[in-house]
């Protein structure tokens, strides 16, 4: 019996094992300023950089600025590549919108969309994304969501989007971390130097925005 349990016991600790080395992730907190603080945009994104008078955490944070305030601008955060259908891939973002007291908060939500796998300026559809919003009311808030890959689909832009009100036009990120349960992808985030190869795939989407905000 004891041998038994024992035996037992290793199975399932060698299935935590082989589960915990499935999944890889990468963190960016938009502390390395000489790299690109965005992939690429879509939108009215006016400006984006670095902003150092309210970051969540460490010395600076991703700030967006929408001008004119029409439609729903996106920030290209991340990147995954190499996935394959029935994937997940999950990501947090703390974010932080404008609140003036007279215009409604500006706001921000993680979304997605496909793209092919060598070029992250192509659309190969919506991905959808995370219903709820983070940051309203002028206060840190963490948004959350998990992607599940579609077949057919083998690469993923995380979008920070912007919800923006009257001069409320300022979005605030930080502290981006994601996941994905297929070791065999590739994660590309702003706010960090890419390798050389994703890098060269990026183009020219991510090649402005090294401005830093006071």
């Amino acid at each position: 019996m004891i041998m038994r349990t024992m035996l037992v016991s290793a199975a399932v600790a060698a299935t935590m094992a082989t589960s915990a080395i499935a999944d890889i992730s990468a963190s960016t907190g938009w502390e390395d300023t000489s790299a690109d603080a965005l992939l690429g945009v879509y939108g009215n994104v006016y400006d984006y950089g670095y902003e150092t008078a309210d970051p969540f955490s460490g010395s600076s944070s991703l700030f967006m600025v929408e001008d004119p305030v029409n439609g729903t601008p996106q920030g290209f955060c991340a990147w995954i590549t190499g996935l394959s259908a029935g994937d997940t891939v999950t990501a947090t973002m703390w974010m932080k919108g404008a609140s003036n007291g007279v215009d409604n908060d500006g706001k921000g939500r993680l979304w997605g969309h496909y793209t092919t796998n060598d070029d992250i300026t192509t659309y190969e559809g919506s991905a959808s994304g995370s219903g709820d919003y983070a940051g309203a009311g002028g206060v840190w808030t963490q948004a959350e969501h998990t992607w599940t890959i579609e077949e057919g689909q083998t690469a993923l832009v995380i979008e920070a989007r912007m919800y923006s009100y009257g001069a409320n036009n300022l979005l605030l990120g930080d502290d981006l971390m994601v996941s994905t349960n297929n070791d065999g992808a590739s994660i590309t985030l702003a706010g960090m130097i890419p390798a050389p190869g994703a890098l060269a795939l990026l183009g020219l989407a991510g090649l402005a925005g090294r401005r830093r905000r006071a």
